[in-house]
């Protein structure tokens, strides 16, 4: 919680009560840009230090879907390929503005980079049974 008051700022810091627990399953932080962060199997009395998009390449071990997200330099494609049904991929820039959204029906799903201009970009990737992942992608 930040800005709390009139030409003050509150501490970024966040304390969470968890008894006799040793770990945490996960901590999820929901960005105003709509973006995950989310890092599991955290130690108890450990501070994080959690930056909007950069732990977007860590795996939910909760889930099983696997996700490979690449670029064809020679037919200048990102493909995405899964071995879940997709639902819907939204790609956003670097910023959290929303620069396209593409509902999908399939396990596999190309975009023309062409689209894209050179930059970093995140991939929302909504499953058809609810999961959501979320992808840091360079275009070069």
């Amino acid at each position: 919680m930040s800005g709390e008051s009139y030409l003050g700022q509150s501490s970024l810091r966040e304390s969470f009560g968890i008894g006799n627990a040793t770990t945490i399953d996960y901590v999820k932080v929901k960005w105003l840009s709509g973006i995950e962060d989310v890092v599991y199997n955290v130690n108890a009395n450990t501070t994080l230090k959690i930056i909007e998009g950069n732990t977007l390449s860590v795996n939910n071990p909760f889930l099983n879907i696997e996700l490979n997200v690449y670029v064809n330099e020679l037919s200048k494609t990102l493909n995405i390929a899964s071995n879940s049904k997709m639902d819907n991929i939204e790609v956003f820039n670097i910023a959290g503005k929303k620069i396209n959204n593409y509902q999908v029906d399939s396990m596999t799903f190309q975009i023309n980079q062409n689209s894209l201009v050179k930059g970093i970009y995140l991939l929302k990737i909504d499953f058809k049974e609810g999961n959501t992942i979320v992808r840091k992608i360079v275009i070069q």
